[in-house]
């Protein structure tokens, strides 16, 4: 599922539309995205991201996903193609942001939060995060809900799974059926990866590196869990903290790019953490040591999810996240 974002600035999805599949309501929703937002400077422009998941989602390539077994890439393909007929907003979240969701573990979630939280693509900033292979990943796409359905003819895509990837079974495993919890494409320049961090408990899965380990519930890779702590913290920041969710003013632009559209004006980015800064702390020598010998060493004090009572006779439950501290003798 390899793509170059050079190659994929010209075509438009009419375009590309020919070459892929006759699905009118799939391309007519495609053609009403795009040109929809105004891009920020550093980071992937959004007909660049919507033309990479029209192509990931087409008919063909699930058809030769599942004829070669490569289960991977119709998982991304679904998921792109969902986004589009869904019409997942764009949201640009800003470095500091990201550093702080590094810090902030992922809560446990429960069945119910997963029926609020959105749909949405993430659009990252440039040369920041990084997956387990090196390459850089310039956005996300993150659905909440069921991601597997409740039963999947076994003389088809059933018992190719279950041959791929359930070789020790009779039949594919019973907890596949109908799991919940969420999904997240990353998009690179090198191609695509696909993560699951499930809600129920005995979960399996096609790709077992790919979620979390039962044995220690923690992912097989550092890099792994840091792409899912941005993934999961910003559906989370939208419910709980939408005062950092903010849209830029939409301004129209006549000539070329995106004001070319039909006479469209774009749309501002909506911003997630635009104009945050996580909280510096300085530490201080200890007392009876010389001064500079007692510093603590800079670390990160993690963030963390927590549900507190307030309102009249502390009644009412909310959940508010509590934002990661850096902590360094040199923090300013």
């Amino acid at each position: 599922m390899s793509f170059n974002l050079n190659l994929l600035a010209k075509p438009t999805v009419r375009q590309l539309a020919s070459q892929i599949e006759e699905n009118q309501d799939y391309v007519k929703t495609a053609e009403q995205q795009e040109d929809l937002y105004r891009s920020p400077n550093k980071y992937l422009p959004w007909n660049v991201q919507l033309r990479n998941c029209f192509m990931s989602g087409a008919t063909e390539v699930a058809i030769r996903g599942y004829a070669s077994g490569d289960i991977l890439a119709v998982k991304v393909g679904e998921l792109a193609r969902e986004m589009i007929l869904h019409r997942a907003p764009a949201r640009y979240i800003t470095e500091e942001m990201c550093e702080a969701f590094m810090q902030t573990p992922i809560p446990v979630l429960s069945k119910e939060i997963l029926n609020v939280l959105p749909w949405m693509h993430i659009i990252l900033p440039r040369n920041f995060v990084f997956d387990h292979a090196g390459d850089e990943v310039v956005s996300l796409l993150v659905h909440c809900g069921v991601l597997y359905p409740e039963s999947i003819p076994q003389e088809t895509l059933g018992r190719k799974i279950m041959k791929e990837f359930f070789p020790g079974e009779i039949e594919t495993p019973p907890e596949y059926f109908g799991a919940s919890g969420v999904q997240v494409a990353t998009i690179t320049a090198e191609g695509s990866n696909f993560w699951q961090e499930f809600i129920d408990k005995d979960a399996k899965s096609w790709q077992e590196e790919n979620i979390k380990q039962r044995e220690n519930s923690g992912y097989e890779n550092e890099k792994t869990e840091m792409v899912m702590r941005i993934a999961i913290n910003s559906l989370l920041i939208h419910l709980y903290e939408p005062e950092l969710i903010t849209t830029d003013p939409a301004k129209h632009l006549s000539g070329s790019g995106f004001g070319k559209s039909a006479g469209k004006s774009p749309l501002g980015p909506t911003w997630i953490g635009k104009g945050f800064r996580y909280q510096r702390e300085k530490t201080k020598p200890s007392g009876g040591q010389e001064q500079g010998r007692g510093n603590v060493r800079a670390h990160w004090r993690r963030g963390h999810w927590h549900t507190i009572l307030h309102g009249k006779g502390r009644q009412e439950r909310r959940v508010q996240w509590f934002k990661p501290v850096f902590v360094g003798s040199g923090t300013t």
